[in-house]
């Protein structure tokens, strides 16, 4: 309850917003858009020329011959995706049948099953298409209308418990904004006044390590270790003799690999996940699942004894100290309890951290009003493992070193193994 409070100041507060910087980053996105369709209108121009998806009517008003394709609509590309015959299939979510898709992660995933370069590219164009329109469209100009016309800032609705107990946010959702800095940096500050982020380094890892007690991941963090070169390292055993500074430097694709799937595994996800969240074939996918094990073989063991006790048990406790639970109904079939093996390892890393966030707001508020500083330091935002705060100028250095102390503390609560810091930077804009 007492996170109410919190919640109530930063959507009461908002964020301070500029639209001016916005539009030239709109302006800019909008450019590449336009190029993007040019391209995919191109290429289906040149290569398929005698297809139905070609205008080749013209009248008086248009003598240009078109590609007829919308690229904005995925029924369009789902038709001309099947007439190349490479439109994957998944299960649709409204009628749970299997149906072609222009999913973005299935289509990534379904690059490994086609050989045809040109229909790669083609995949990727679009890919990259859709990207683009998300920055015209989601983050566009219509993202104005959210603006308050009395304050001028952005006041978001933040709902505070989720199945895991992480926050959301909406209208707008202040928590997906992209992290690129044309995006953030249109959230800026008052002249006078500055931005203080500080979030967790490797928040929902720490926590993994904590309740597990897996040696070498204990260890790995203790000494400062990089998580994911260390991995990297036993999927790449050839590399083994690097140091990490070394593998970090030199072969970051392969680190991202491991990056991408370690965070996969640590949700429940297996060989497959990381095959298609990473677009890599089946055996590649499952490779790097086993190698993640070999770096950390105790893991195995935590998820095996954590899964058999929720199924056993009937429900998830989420967070041990507030005593969270989510119950579920008796499997039926292996689906079911695969997903609720899946949850079994996410709630209870995200739940955490999303408890550890919310009680460092909390801790944050209380310092804020124990010394009377209501009227120079306000919480704007939260998102999963940051928080953001707008300050006076005067006060930036003050509230970033205890900003850091109200996380730390927090933190502390759940985390009784390994110490969980946060770092925070002091900047005019939204810059993490």
């Amino acid at each position: 309850m007492l996170f109410v409070l919190v919640v109530g100041d930063i959507e009461y507060k908002g964020m301070h917003f500029n639209k001016y910087y916005w539009r030239k980053t709109y302006d800019r996105n909008w450019l590449e858009f336009q190029r993007l369709q040019s391209v995919l209108n191109n290429y289906v121009l040149f290569k398929y020329p005698t297809s139905n998806f070609i205008q080749k009517q013209l009248d008086l008003f248009d003598d240009e011959i078109k590609c007829k394709i919308q690229w904005t609509s995925s029924k369009q590309v789902v038709e001309f995706f099947q007439f190349l015959d490479i439109c994957p299939m998944e299960v649709s979510k409204s009628t749970n049948k299997l149906s072609p898709t222009v999913n973005a992660s299935v289509l990534r995933a379904s690059l490994n099953d086609i050989d045809d370069s040109s229909k790669k590219e083609l995949i990727n164009m679009y890919l990259h298409f859709k990207e683009a329109e998300q920055s015209v469209t989601t983050f566009g100009i219509s993202f104005f209308k959210y603006i308050n016309p009395v304050t001028n800032r952005l006041h978001s609705n933040y709902r505070q418990i989720l199945n895991t107990g992480r926050i959301s946010s909406s209208g707008p959702n202040l928590q997906n904004i992209p992290a690129k800095e044309g995006f953030r940096k249109a959230f800026d500050c008052p002249t006078g006044w500055k931005i203080v982020n500080a979030d967790y380094g490797g928040q929902e890892t720490v926590i993994l390590a904590d309740k597990s007690l897996e040696t070498n991941m204990v260890k790995l963090i203790n000494e400062g270790g990089d998580m994911h070169s260390f991995v990297g390292k036993h999927i790449y055993p050839e590399l083994s003799h690097l140091s990490d500074k070394e593998f970090k430097t030199n072969h970051s694709d392969k680190r991202q690999i491991a990056k991408k799937g370690g965070f996969a595994i640590q949700y429940g996800g297996t060989g497959y996940t990381i095959s298609k969240n990473l677009g890599i074939p089946l055996e590649e996918g499952e490779y790097v699942y086993n190698s993640y094990f070999k770096a950390f073989p105790e893991l195995k063991l935590y998820f095996d004894k954590t899964i058999k006790t929720v199924l056993k048990q009937g429900y998830i406790l989420i967070d041990e100290i507030t005593g969270r639970k989510n119950f579920f109904n008796p499997p039926t079939d292996k689906k079911e309890i695969g997903d609720i093996s899946r949850k079994a390892l996410n709630f209870t890393i995200q739940g955490v951290a999303g408890s550890m966030t919310k009680l460092a707001g909390i801790l944050f508020r209380k310092w804020i009003i124990d010394n009377k500083l209501e009227d120079v330091i306000f919480i704007t935002n939260l998102v999963h493992d940051e928080i953001n705060i707008e300050v006076r100028e005067d006060y930036a250095q003050l509230a970033a070193e205890n900003l850091e102390l109200c996380m730390s503390k927090a933190a502390d609560k759940w985390c009784k193994t390994i110490k969980l810091s946060a770092d925070a930077c002091i900047t005019t804009y939204w810059n993490h």
